[in-house]
């Protein structure tokens, strides 16, 4: 466990803004209305030349150490609670790591099996107003509770679902990629579907159909998800750089669209996977999508990880929007997972490697210059 609460190490050091530089700041989009929904349309670049936040890593969990209970195997999510006692949920290992506020370890919740609450794959971890922990399990097809301090309460089943991904919103019902196919060799596909805190289905938000000859595009119509704290479900499109936001009617309520341009996938990352398993036939596309994955902060601001010129350093480019819509500015972010990376409280927390490959827990202070 490194903790560099004194000596900070700033991931992004950016030029200091003068007041006349914001004050000149325009958003320079355009904003269209009809029939009830909001479309903001963004410009390549952003409203702010210059990045207007600072990420200052304050913790690392992990990584360098011989202590069994601070080394991880396969992180899945990343959680944080009222206290900020964190929780790092290992698919791997099957069980959840939580840790202090300033990173000391605290106790092991779960374990692997076939009984009461035991484990199969847990992925996503969900903190209750209460401060219960629900447990998504999907090769179980099961949702676990537990208290805080790791006590067993109670599973619940999804009967006719196979769940991919899990969201939940601050009321407890659940958003959920689902895997379907038609009976017999039919065709199948996903949705997204609203269920009930006892995940019982409420509605469909989206249902996207697959052929039995899937081709990229059409797995290009499937949004991924995230849910607002106002429990607005966001809906991004990375086949355009789109993104829907959905009230918790299900109504689209605001579009925010950014134009882009394509990036070519170099040929060292395509190298650097056939060189990692050479049995591993890479058919790499010849530009990468327009973004990779996003989440939304607490106070409704979008962050969308990019392409860059630093892949190869698994440094991404972030993209940060406004709660209405309007692209601020782009930050470097270093990752080893695109889709773990949580924003709370004025923190940010992500997945990261150490020097010998090793799993970390990171967490940033984030500093607003506006």
């Amino acid at each position: 466990m490194k903790i560099n609460i004194l000596t900070s190490v700033f991931l992004v050091i950016f030029a200091i803004f003068t007041p006349s530089c914001r004050k000149n700041a325009l958003w320079k989009g355009q904003i269209k209305t009809g029939d009830g929904i909001t479309v903001y349309e963004n410009p390549k670049t952003p409203m702010y030349a210059e990045p207007i936040l600072t990420l200052s890593e304050d913790l690392c969990i992990g990584a360098e150490e011989s202590r069994q209970e601070y080394l991880f195997f396969e992180i899945s999510s990343v959680t944080v609670d009222r206290e900020e006692n964190i929780y790092v949920t290992d698919q791997g290992e099957k069980h959840i790591k939580v840790f202090d506020r300033v990173g000391n370890y605290l106790r092991t919740i779960g374990r692997p099996g076939q009984g009461p609450g035991e484990f199969g794959r847990p992925t996503e971890t969900f903190i209750t107003k209460n401060n219960e922990l629900r447990i998504s399990d999907p090769s179980r097809r099961q949702v676990h509770s537990y208290t805080a301090d790791g006590r067993y309460l109670e599973s619940k089943r999804f009967d006719t679902l196979y769940p991919m991904k899990l969201a939940r919103d601050s009321k407890g019902d659940y958003y959920v990629l689902n895997f379907w196919r038609e009976p017999g060799a039919g065709p199948g596909g996903f949705d997204i579907l609203k269920l009930s805190p006892d995940l019982a289905v409420v509605s469909t938000v989206i249902k996207v159909a697959i052929s039995a000859e899937a081709k990229r595009e059409e797995f290009d119509q499937l949004p991924g998800f995230a849910v607002r704290y106002d429990g607005c479900l966001v809906l991004g499109y990375a086949s355009n750089y789109t993104f829907k936001i959905l009230n918790p009617e299900g109504e689209t309520v605001r579009i925010i669209e950014k134009k882009y341009d394509l990036i070519p996938f170099p040929d060292e990352l395509k190298k650097r996977a056939e060189d990692k398993d050479p049995r591993f036939a890479v058919e790499t596309p010849k530009y990468f999508q327009p973004f990779f994955n996003f989440f939304c902060d607490d106070l409704g601001r979008l962050f969308v990880l990019t392409a860059g010129d630093r892949l190869a350093e698994s440094i991404y480019n972030c993209d940060v929007f406004d709660p209405d819509g309007r692209f601020l500015c782009s930050i470097p972010i270093k990752l080893s997972m695109t889709s773990i990376m949580i924003i709370t409280g004025g923190k940010l927390y992500t997945v990261d490697e150490d020097s010998q490959g090793n799993s970390v827990v990171k967490r940033y202070t984030i500093t607003w210059k506006i």
